[in-house]
């Protein structure tokens, strides 16, 4: 996992995009 501050970069970069990627990977880990 990448520090906060890094994922908050990326948003402040990418915006929307990013949070989807992101969503879509907490809701693979919730499937495990």
């Amino acid at each position: 996992m990448k520090p906060i501050y890094n994922i908050n970069e990326e948003i402040a970069r990418y915006g929307p995009f990013v949070m989807i990627t992101l969503e879509e990977s907490f809701e693979a880990f919730q499937d495990y």
